[in-house]
């Protein structure tokens, strides 16, 4: 539709008033107005828009439903006031409903759409949601998405469900039923998304029955819950089949309790859960069955058993975060695989007994149990009673990288360590920093192999009971790796490394492990090839001689060394000045070995295998 000729229609139909000019027109007739047209006021017959038919382009309807203008675009009514996709509702707290101030009132109670008395509040609130999704106004193509804006105030939200509480629909005016207790962001049985709870801030207060949740979302997505105090219920915050939502400043508090929980998402999957406080619950955050999700810039503190659990949940960044001062578990990781735990503060967890489960919290920084894949790096990990990190049953394929671990697993009377590892293989910890640890820095148990251990720096002191830097427990704890580790030995009271493992192997200012390569037969007149080995058995069967040109190929780099270890009851010979510069031709019965190095020069025809040492058994 073209704007002149709505403005010119406008004004046409200021004309059309008998207080302006005294003239009634009949209805369809034209009018031709020249120069400006002035009336004192506006009259149209009101009409049910849903119910008109089409219009002539660019008429005006006074539509008696929403009490709002409409205009005819040619194929549709539409809103001659700029079109709102997104509703607000205001609700405010006024105890006494008299406009005036009492405490816990919002401040200006009067200009909010709902006004709750401080008894039972959720009513107006989950009213306000309902308002906006049963919206007789949005039209039909858009999607029901709303703001409802709680004002400050303390709102106290009961245990209360219909029928004791009446909600209706605006758009039918039939009732609705709300069987759950508390603020719920989806009421009805349909997906819905777009929906926003936002405070004024901490000033803004939900104050939960102790029997109930305080607001519970299920089967939404794109929701948003900011700016607003939570304090006590069983669950601040419950999130269930919620996706692509998040929840920003909020603060929750309460009485601590081991059943109590600020947050809990299941089968809730891309949200983000950040910049929140979140104290004195039994939980702080516990996901179940929920995958990338992000977690970050939150504070949990003063939980009784645990702060943030991943039960069953993958894919998920928990980053930034300050968790603790707390009982048992900062981060408890259970069952749950390729989870990114970067960059968090994790400090002071306390043993703590678990009534509901019969069992100890041992007081552990970050707890993997049979949980894989996950990559666990740059954390500040401090004073932590047990472990500052345990990976146990199972907990394979990890990454365990550039953490801080200080003075942990110093705070109780039995064997503790930085670092843990319980029956669980194939993890690579590297580049990680350990001081002033309880009796061990790392300890290896319960059939643990196949570990990389490599580039730690690991400090003790005698006054805390440093035993050991890296104990290998048993003969059951099979291949496992130590490459370039720096123990501090000042302080311990055992030897730097206790191995007592099977097969392990070092490259280290401590120790060199040559891996013995598979066998070689190159058999007579044959070269010697090296490749990345260093260490070559040899089962020849009949004896034979090597090649007298070139008995083994160069090697890799300048100081490369070699192993040659004949195990057969045959012989094999290695000629002198065939690429070598032995003390003689050098003849290999059954265990006899000779060690080499590779010295190389710029003549090639100069660069030999030196023979260091021949060994006749």
């Amino acid at each position: 539709m073209k704007l002149t000729k709505l403005i010119l229609i406008f004004f046409l139909a200021c004309s059309l008033q008998p207080v302006a000019c005294g003239l009634i027109f009949a209805a369809g007739e034209d009018i031709t107005v020249v120069g400006d047209t002035k009336a004192k006021t506006v009259s149209l017959d009101s009409v049910d828009i849903s119910t008109l038919g089409s219009g002539s382009e660019g008429e005006i309807r006074y539509n008696s439903i929403d009490e709002e203008l409409y205009v005819w675009d040619g194929t549709q009514w539409k809103p001659l006031s700029a079109n709102k996709n997104v509703a607000t509702k205001i609700v405010g707290v006024d105890r006494d409903r008299d406009g005036q101030y009492d405490a816990g009132d919002s401040l200006d109670a009067q200009r909010a759409d709902y006004i709750c008395d401080g008894t039972d509040d959720q009513q107006e609130i989950n009213q306000a949601i309902l308002d906006i999704i049963y919206s007789a106004t949005t039209p039909v193509n858009k999607s029901k998405q709303g703001i409802v804006y709680l004002l400050d105030g303390t709102y106290n939200i009961s245990d209360k469900i219909s029928p004791d509480l009446a909600y209706t629909r605006p758009d039918t005016g039939g009732l609705v039923t709300i069987a759950t207790p508390g603020i719920v962001i989806n009421p009805t049985a349909v997906a819905q998304s777009g929906i926003s709870l936002i405070g004024a801030g901490a000033g803004t207060v939900l104050q939960i029955a102790t029997s109930i949740d305080g607001i519970t979302a299920s089967n939404v997505t794109r929701i948003l819950i900011s700016q607003l105090t939570i304090y006590n219920g069983i669950v601040g915050i419950s999130f269930n089949s919620v996706t692509l939502s998040k929840i920003n400043n909020v603060w929750m508090d309460g009485a601590p309790d081991e059943y109590i929980y600020a947050l809990t998402l299941d089968n809730s999957n891309s949200n983000i859960i950040s910049n929140n406080i979140f104290r004195n619950k039994g939980y702080c955050l516990v996901l179940t069955n929920s995958a990338n999700n992000i977690i970050s810039g939150n504070i949990c503190k003063d939980n009784a058993l645990q702060d943030i659990v991943l039960g069953t949940s993958n894919n998920n960044i928990i980053s930034g975060n300050h968790i603790g001062p707390s009982g048992g578990y900062g981060l408890m990781i259970s069952s749950s695989n390729n989870n990114t735990i970067s960059a968090n503060d994790i400090q002071r967890h306390w043993m703590a007994y678990d009534n509901s489960a019969s069992e100890m919290k041992e007081g552990i920084g970050i707890r993997l149990y049979s949980s894989s894949g996950n990559a666990v790096s740059g954390n500040n990990i401090q004073e932590n009673a047990y472990n500052g990190i345990s990976m146990e049953s199972s907990s394979n394929n990890n990454v365990i990288s550039a953490n801080l671990l200080y003075s942990n697993g110093k705070k109780v009377d039995i064997n503790c360590a930085s670092i843990n590892v319980v029956a669980s293989n194939n993890n690579n910890l590297t580049g990680n920093l350990i001081s002033d640890d309880g009796n061990f820095g790392i300890w290896i148990k319960g059939n643990s192999d196949n570990n990389l251990i490599s580039s730690f720096s690991i400090g003790g002191s005698t006054a805390d009971g440093a035993v050991n830097g890296i104990k290998i427990n048993s003969s059951l704890e099979n291949d496992n790796y130590l490459v370039a580790n720096y123990i501090d030995g000042v302080g311990f009271t055992a030897a730097k490394i206790s191995d007592s493992g099977t097969g392990t192997k070092y490259t280290g200012k401590e120790k060199i492990t040559l891996e013995r390569a598979s066998g070689q037969n190159p058999g007579s007149g044959g070269t010697i090839t090296p490749g990345a080995a260093s260490y070559i058995p040899f089962d020849p069967n009949p004896s034979y001689t090597l090649s007298t040109t070139t008995a083994i190929a160069n090697g890799k780099a300048d100081g490369d060394l070699l192993i040659l270890e004949n195990l057969s009851a045959s012989t094999i010979t290695i000629p002198n000045s065939a690429n070598t510069k032995l003390g003689a031709n050098r003849t290999l019965g059954i265990y006899d070995n000779m060690v080499l190095i590779w010295k190389a020069d710029i003549d090639s025809a100069k660069s030999n295998w030196l023979e260091l040492s021949y060994q006749d058994n």
